[in-house]
Protein backbone atom coordinates (compact mmCIF):
# COMPACT_ATOMS: atom_id res chain seq x y z
CA UNK A 1 0.00 0.00 0.00
CA UNK A 2 1.09 3.27 -1.11
CA UNK A 3 1.53 6.61 1.07
CA UNK A 4 0.91 9.90 -0.42
CA UNK A 5 -0.10 13.25 0.74
CA UNK A 6 -1.26 11.26 4.41
CA UNK A 7 -3.89 8.86 2.53
CA UNK A 8 -2.82 5.59 1.53
CA UNK A 9 -3.60 4.62 -2.35
CA UNK A 10 -4.07 1.14 -3.18
CA UNK A 11 -4.28 -0.62 -6.66
CA UNK A 12 -5.12 -4.22 -7.93
CA UNK A 13 -8.52 -5.90 -9.12
CA UNK A 14 -12.04 -5.46 -7.01
CA UNK A 15 -12.74 -8.78 -5.81
CA UNK A 16 -16.23 -9.86 -3.95
CA UNK A 17 -18.07 -6.37 -5.02
CA UNK A 18 -20.92 -5.91 -2.80
CA UNK A 19 -23.33 -3.02 -2.79
CA UNK A 20 -26.12 -2.62 -0.01
CA UNK A 21 -28.22 0.18 1.36
CA UNK A 22 -27.92 1.04 5.22
CA UNK A 23 -30.00 3.09 7.53
CA UNK A 24 -33.79 3.18 7.50
CA UNK A 25 -34.99 6.62 7.29
CA UNK A 26 -31.84 8.22 5.21
CA UNK A 27 -30.49 5.17 3.17
CA UNK A 28 -26.94 5.63 2.89
CA UNK A 29 -25.17 3.17 -0.31
CA UNK A 30 -22.03 0.92 1.56
CA UNK A 31 -19.62 -0.63 -1.22
CA UNK A 32 -17.20 -2.84 -0.12
CA UNK A 33 -14.64 -5.04 -1.68
CA UNK A 34 -10.98 -6.33 -1.60
CA UNK A 35 -8.51 -5.25 -3.51
CA UNK A 36 -6.38 -8.47 -4.87
CA UNK A 37 -2.58 -6.82 -5.19
CA UNK A 38 -0.82 -9.25 -7.61
CA UNK A 39 3.33 -9.42 -8.76
CA UNK A 40 4.83 -9.10 -11.87
CA UNK A 41 4.24 -13.00 -12.01
CA UNK A 42 0.28 -12.55 -11.36
CA UNK A 43 1.15 -14.26 -7.90
CA UNK A 44 -1.40 -12.92 -4.96
CA UNK A 45 0.53 -10.72 -2.79
CA UNK A 46 -1.92 -8.99 -0.78
CA UNK A 47 -5.88 -8.39 -0.35
CA UNK A 48 -6.87 -4.96 1.16
CA UNK A 49 -10.52 -4.70 2.15
CA UNK A 50 -12.16 -1.56 1.22
CA UNK A 51 -15.42 0.13 2.56
CA UNK A 52 -17.22 2.91 0.87
CA UNK A 53 -20.59 4.90 2.29
CA UNK A 54 -22.28 7.71 1.77
CA UNK A 55 -24.64 8.62 -1.95
CA UNK A 56 -22.55 7.12 -4.30
CA UNK A 57 -22.24 7.87 -7.28
CA UNK A 58 -20.36 5.71 -9.84
CA UNK A 59 -19.83 1.86 -10.63
CA UNK A 60 -17.56 -0.86 -9.41
CA UNK A 61 -17.76 -4.64 -10.90
CA UNK A 62 -16.36 -7.77 -9.45
CA UNK A 63 -12.84 -7.78 -12.36
CA UNK A 64 -12.42 -4.15 -12.74
CA UNK A 65 -8.70 -2.83 -12.50
CA UNK A 66 -9.20 -0.14 -9.63
CA UNK A 67 -6.94 2.51 -7.72
CA UNK A 68 -8.55 3.28 -4.10
CA UNK A 69 -7.52 6.55 -2.21
CA UNK A 70 -8.34 6.70 1.18
CA UNK A 71 -7.57 6.26 5.10
CA UNK A 72 -7.17 2.94 6.54
CA UNK A 73 -8.81 2.54 10.00
CA UNK A 74 -8.21 0.52 13.13
CA UNK A 75 -9.68 -2.37 11.86
CA UNK A 76 -7.45 -2.96 8.83
CA UNK A 77 -10.24 -1.61 6.29
CA UNK A 78 -9.19 0.94 4.19
CA UNK A 79 -11.98 4.00 3.84
CA UNK A 80 -12.06 4.84 0.18
CA UNK A 81 -12.34 8.68 -0.46
CA UNK A 82 -12.49 7.81 -4.36
CA UNK A 83 -12.18 4.71 -6.66
CA UNK A 84 -10.57 5.46 -10.13
CA UNK A 85 -11.73 2.57 -12.43
CA UNK A 86 -8.82 1.72 -14.89
CA UNK A 87 -10.71 -0.49 -17.04
CA UNK A 88 -13.77 2.37 -17.50
CA UNK A 89 -11.58 5.60 -16.89
CA UNK A 90 -14.25 6.33 -14.35
CA UNK A 91 -14.38 7.96 -10.97
CA UNK A 92 -17.05 6.32 -7.98
CA UNK A 93 -17.17 8.67 -4.93
CA UNK A 94 -19.68 9.64 -2.43
CA UNK A 95 -21.35 12.76 -2.94
CA UNK A 96 -21.88 16.03 -1.03
CA UNK A 97 -24.85 15.30 1.15
CA UNK A 98 -27.33 18.01 1.20
CA UNK A 99 -27.00 17.94 4.70
CA UNK A 100 -23.72 18.99 4.60
CA UNK A 101 -24.21 21.51 2.18
CA UNK A 102 -26.96 22.82 4.28
CA UNK A 103 -24.26 23.60 7.70
CA UNK A 104 -21.86 24.70 5.39
CA UNK A 105 -24.32 27.75 4.36
CA UNK A 106 -25.30 27.85 7.91
CA UNK A 107 -22.12 28.65 8.86
CA UNK A 108 -21.09 30.59 6.62
CA UNK A 109 -23.99 33.47 7.56
CA UNK A 110 -23.24 32.79 11.29
CA UNK A 111 -19.69 33.81 10.44
CA UNK A 112 -20.68 36.85 8.34
CA UNK A 113 -23.19 37.77 11.01
CA UNK A 114 -20.56 38.07 13.37
CA UNK A 115 -18.10 39.98 11.37
CA UNK A 116 -20.94 42.34 10.44
CA UNK A 117 -21.61 42.79 14.21
CA UNK A 118 -18.18 43.34 14.94
CA UNK A 119 -17.43 46.01 12.32
CA UNK A 120 -21.07 47.62 13.26
CA UNK A 121 -20.02 48.25 17.26
CA UNK A 122 -16.55 49.80 15.67
CA UNK A 123 -18.49 52.42 13.56
CA UNK A 124 -20.87 53.22 16.16
CA UNK A 125 -18.02 53.06 19.05
CA UNK A 126 -15.52 55.74 16.91
CA UNK A 127 -18.32 58.05 16.48
CA UNK A 128 -19.34 58.07 19.79
CA UNK A 129 -18.10 61.23 21.59
CA UNK A 130 -18.42 62.05 25.37
CA UNK A 131 -19.06 65.22 26.49
CA UNK A 132 -16.87 67.76 27.59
Amino acid sequence: MEQRAGKSIVRGVARGVSWRKEGAEYPLDVLTFRVEQVDENGNIINYVPVTMKGLIKGSIADGDEVEVVGHVDDDGWLNAESIYNLKTHAYTKPQKSLLSTVFIIIFIVIFLSIIYGTYRFWIEWNEFKPPM
